[in-house]
């Protein structure tokens, strides 16, 4: 109908009823082909239903993030919060050896010098 290549848009011979008749939307779409816009409302729509693809793999994500990931992490923490504690008393569980042992020896060399059994 219309030749987007021609720059006066003409409306081949024996096709004018049919324009005529055309519905609003219908007379629309040619002008849009016509003028090329039609390849942007392509786009335009992949465009919109890749984006809504990608939105749906975000919460996708976000929701495993939430579910999964989120409680192991806190679990994590907790573990590693044990972890400090248990070491700082095996610190002073060592420190404390340390000095009852070296209170044992100074008893003992007490008893040895002073001849008591």
């Amino acid at each position: 109908m219309l030749n987007v290549n021609n720059p006066h848009f003409l409306i081949m011979q024996g096709r004018v009823t049919k324009v005529i008749n055309m519905k609003p939307m219908e007379i629309l779409g040619l002008i849009e082909e016509a003028a090329g816009i039609s390849l942007y409302q392509t786009k335009k729509e992949q465009t919109l239903n890749l984006i809504k693809r990608k939105d749906a793999k975000l919460a996708e994500i976000n929701d495993l993030l939430e579910k999964e990931v989120n409680p192991k992490l806190e679990q994590l923490k907790k573990d590693k919060e044990d972890l400090a504690l248990y070491k700082s008393n095996q610190n002073l569980i060592d420190e404390y050896t340390k000095i009852l042992t070296a209170h044992d020896y100074w008893l003992a060399d007490r008893t040895a010098k002073n001849g008591e059994p």
